[in-house]
């Protein structure tokens, strides 16, 4: 039988194992798969101190776990795909008001201030800023490129759909520099 290629990328692969193997496997692994109940599921996942959103990620896991024995005719139903959760955030956000965020960015070095003013002028991932070089910013032509993320402590490209974002900040952020 021919190998295909994961719809799934590299990451998300990682994912799914290190989730696999931390909580689906110590708690799931002697049970068959046709033995796995959705309440079950449900109190193992309550049970778990974890925010909503790393219980969510765990039973997505758990139910590509399920798409896959479907996939390959071992089962006809997913029981994950009836568990309940919720994925909402404990709290809300704490938003800084602009004299907030003027003020912290006045405090921070000159290395945090670049970090703080590059994300939120941008919206780079925290692994996109984690990647980025000095080399990566031109601040004659007042713009950057990049194109690497760290994931796992490990280079690799962007999530982007193109491998290779251009991105202008202005002439405000150079007194930063």
């Amino acid at each position: 039988m021919q190998s295909r290629r994961s719809p799934y990328g590299s990451d998300s692969q990682e994912n799914h194992r290190v989730l696999t193997r931390l909580y689906i496997e110590p708690k799931w692994g002697a049970h068959t798969l046709s033995s796995v109940r959705t309440v079950q599921v449900e109190e193992w996942l309550d049970s778990l101190p974890l925010v909503p959103a790393s219980k969510t990620k765990i039973k997505s896991t758990f139910s590509v776990l399920y798409s896959h024995a479907i996939r390959q005719q071992w089962l006809t139903f997913n029981p994950i795909s009836k568990v309940r959760t919720s994925s909402m955030r404990l709290r809300e956000k704490d938003v800084l008001t602009p004299l907030e965020f003027h003020a912290l960015v006045a405090q921070l070095s000159v290395r945090d201030r670049v970090m703080v003013l590059l994300a939120g002028s941008t919206g780079l991932r925290r692994s996109e800023m984690i990647a980025l070089t000095w080399t990566d910013l031109d601040t004659t032509r007042w713009r950057s490129m990049f194109c690497a993320r760290v994931f796992a402590i490990t280079l690799g490209t962007p999530r982007r759909n193109v491998h290779v974002v251009l991105f202008h900040f202005t002439r405000l952020f150079s007194k930063h520099f």
